[in-house]
């Protein structure tokens, strides 16, 4: 018989890991500095369409397995993208000490966009 792991037993008993943890639906335009990026219902499908793509699989994989070339990219994307409605805000908002919280904001409105392809 194998030993069982700590994380094998808290599973079994029915604990929660961080990773069982999923985020409240939080409509994106309600979020802070959502007002950085056009409202989704004045994005041109064209524009929206092109981020989708770009992240598709990204939006559910673990964060530990985003890969830094595939962020940079889609940062890349976004500044280049007619997606912006305040570009000094966003430049100032999209900083390295600020990364964190700027992958989640453009994961949430990625995520946004992907709900018009799926209805």
């Amino acid at each position: 018989m194998a030993t069982q792991t700590a994380k094998q037993k808290a599973a079994e008993a029915g604990a929660k890991l961080p990773s069982d943890h999923q985020e409240p639906d939080i409509p994106f335009h309600t979020r802070e500095n959502a007002d950085l990026f056009v409202p989704i219902d004045q994005v041109p499908v064209e524009d929206g369409l092109d981020l989708v793509v770009q992240l598709q699989g990204l939006a559910s994989a673990d964060d530990a397995d985003l890969d830094i070339k595939e962020i940079a990219g889609i940062f890349r994307s976004i500044r280049e993208s007619n997606l912006i409605a305040d570009k000094e805000g966003y430049a100032k908002f999209a900083v390295m000490s600020n990364a964190g919280k700027a992958i989640e904001l453009i994961m949430a409105y990625v995520h946004e966009l992907g709900k018009g392809v799926s209805s």
